[in-house]
């Protein structure tokens, strides 16, 4: 699944970003993983046991440099795992036009609710044993 420009998702305002893609693209996920459910689990669980971690590295984020390393770092999860709508709100959030205001004006709850979001996405996914 090709993920729209950086300049696209610009133009879109965060809130329309969930037309845009998939919480959870398992197609993706199981692509990434060669087909093997079990360590299609796994990475799940590493996000699960990572995501305080970019949350607080998001939240701790008080200048530019730090912004744009935890944004980009969670952008970088987020596509290995097919969390696509994570990954399309980081890339709004990590663009040099968005940054300094998403710091500034405190852009980071919107991103904390979104890896919670991501989260309970994904541990439904397991509960429900969809990561085959």
């Amino acid at each position: 699944m090709a993920l729209p420009s950086a300049q696209a998702l610009l133009v879109a305002s965060p809130a329309s970003l969930g037309a845009v893609a998939p919480l959870l693209d398992r197609q993706h996920l199981r692509h990434q993983t060669l087909g093997d459910g079990a360590l299609e689990r796994t990475v799940l669980g590493l996000f699960l046991d990572e995501a305080p971690r970019y949350a607080a590295d998001i939240a701790a984020a008080r200048d530019l440099t730090s912004w744009r390393m935890a944004v980009h770092t969670l952008k970088g999860v987020a596509l290995n795992i097919g969390a696509f709508r994570l990954a399309q709100l980081c890339r709004v959030h990590e663009h040099p036009s968005f940054a300094v205001d998403a710091v500034r004006d405190g852009a980071a709850a919107e991103l904390l609710t979104m890896i919670e979001t991501t989260a309970a996405a994904i541990r439904t996914t397991l509960v429900q044993g969809d990561a085959t």
